[in-house]
């Protein structure tokens, strides 16, 4: 599957790289199983929030957002839970912090028109995340499986991580969403990249206008009735390439699961369609909405902590 970890063995390293009081933080890093060329991006790096006392063996995968302030704020969840005795893996998405390519804004090499690139960087991000799942497995964590949260962008990579991993059994979604008819056209993040479509992009590398857009994805209900597993995202033949990195395409298989979706109300971002698109998609997901737009939702994070709280450990 286009998402699995390749059985090739690589090397880990870790490194603490801070001591607190009732946790360390553990900088973990690899060789990326998918490379792009450029050295900072192909190393895959997580940072573990390791409890010094162990009360849940449960490992958090937090999942951060595009652009370059979301890590920073997005630490409190990686300090809340491992006091509570919970670790949690704040995994390092390609293209951002550490990972960029120089001279290059975090994350921007996701907005590109080649849709090959384009899978390419969102199974990097997949397969990184779920090898550093291997690797805490190998150290004797996660005996009570894994859970996500996943915020922004970030959410987009744990619905699709969700969905491949079955020992995810629970998620929580902020300010996120699917079907990129949605993203594409209707969101403020992805204007540079609608007016690439419209003037530059050759249509069967990637782009498209609006109406084809529309045309492309209007039978998308009827394939998501389709997908019952992996393996029949394999055996689809799919409109377009983007399909495949589509959070909308996987989000059937996550069905079941215990799923919690936030939604800003003023979100600028993730077009209220999309988000309820996936909702929908999932079926079983809870929803909740917030007062905030897309960059305020991170005030309600002590709220947002008790949620996952509560739908990792408490199974609520």
């Amino acid at each position: 599957m286009l998402y699995d970890v390749p059985e090739t063995k690589i090397e880990f390293k870790q490194e603490k790289t801070e001591e607190c009081k009732d946790y360390s933080i553990i900088r973990i890093t690899s060789p990326s199983y998918v490379t792009t060329g450029y050295a900072n991006n192909d190393t895959n790096i997580v940072y573990l929030y390791m409890p010094n006392k162990l009360k849940y063996n449960k490992v958090i995968v937090l999942i951060h957002g595009m652009g370059s302030r979301n890590i920073r704020y997005l630490q409190y969840f990686g300090n809340a839970f491992a006091k509570k005795g919970v670790p949690l893996m704040l995994q390092i998405l390609p293209f951002h912090n550490e990972r960029k390519i120089e001279s290059s804004k975090d994350g921007i090499n996701f907005l590109q028109d080649d849709i090959d690139e384009s899978l390419r960087d969102f199974r990097q991000a997949v397969v990184d995340t779920r090898a550093n799942m291997n690797f805490l497995e190998s150290l004797g964590l996660a005996k009570s499986g894994f859970s996500t949260i996943g915020f922004s962008f970030g959410g987009m990579i744990a619905t699709i991580l969700t969905a491949v991993d079955k020992r995810i059994d629970s998620s929580l979604l902020v300010v996120t969403g699917g079907n990129y008819q949605y993203i594409t056209w209707e969101s403020l993040a992805t204007k540079l990249i609608r007016n690439k479509y419209e003037t530059e992009a050759d249509y069967e590398s990637y782009g498209c206008n609006y109406e084809k857009c529309r045309e492309l994805h209007a039978n998308y209900k009827e394939i998501l009735s389709k997908i019952h597993s992996v393996t029949d995202i394999e055996m689809i033949e799919f409109p377009k390439g983007c399909y495949l990195f589509d959070p909308l395409t996987f989000a059937p298989l996550i069905k079941g699961r215990r799923v919690v979706i936030v939604r800003a109300i003023f979100d600028e971002i993730f077009p209220k369609e999309s988000t309820i698109a996936l909702k929908d998609a999932i079926g079983t997901a809870k929803m909740i909405n917030i007062f905030a737009d897309h960059y305020t939702a991170i005030f309600y994070r002590r709220m947002l902590f008790n949620i996952g709280y509560k739908l990792f450990i408490e199974g609520k």
